[in-house]
């Protein structure tokens, strides 16, 4: 369960530091 979330709060770090 906590595998979900981590691997969505990942992403969206992800993102948003490429977006950069």
């Amino acid at each position: 369960m906590s595998s979900i979330l981590y691997q969505a709060l990942k992403a969206e770090v992800l993102m948003k530091r490429k977006r950069k």
